[in-house]
């Protein structure tokens, strides 16, 4: 599990494959009483105070795992939620994610796999399950985008191993 926190309302959390073996994201309730766990291990791991409203979104990849964006909303009511926690979720499933790298050549070279070219970068897709030697060698030198990746493959360049 890695966790960016990008203010003291907003975070990211990437859960590879292992943290999301039996979880279930087409079930609303048990999500729901999954977040609640995720976020106490949150709190004490990272001391990190959570609670209030929290609009999330899950962004579901076969091959890496789960990224969650957690972003708290400030309402209006805001004592109403002072010590209680209330979520909204998001379940984006279906998600290829790409990995970015500004260096052609610090690409892992993976069968089955496609590379696109787009604005001076490199995107590469994995099609298949790899090891997780592989996996820790992509993140290395890659970030992970996880948002609108279609959009980015279909309009680029696609470059051949």
């Amino acid at each position: 599990m890695k966790v960016k926190i990008i203010d003291n309302d907003n975070m990211i959390v990437y859960l590879s494959k292992c943290y999301i073996e039996n979880i279930n994201f087409t079930d609303k309730d048990s999500l729901e009483i999954y977040f609640k766990d995720l976020f106490k291990t949150l709190q004490k791991k990272y001391d990190i105070n959570i609670s209030g409203y929290y609009d999330i979104d899950v962004y579901i990849d076969n091959y890496y795992g789960v990224i969650i964006e957690m972003m708290k909303e400030d309402l209006e009511y805001y004592n109403y939620f002072d010590d209680k926690l209330e979520m909204q979720i998001v379940v984006h499933d279906n998600t290829s994610f790409l990995y970015l790298y500004k260096d052609y050549f610090d690409i892992e070279k993976i069968n089955d796999s496609q590379i696109y070219k787009y604005k001076d970068n490199y995107y590469l897709k994995i099609d298949k399950d790899i090891s997780n030697i592989e996996f820790a060698r992509i993140l290395e030198f890659s970030d992970i985008i996880y948002r609108n990746t279609d959009k980015i493959a279909k309009k680029n360049y696609l470059i051949r191993i």
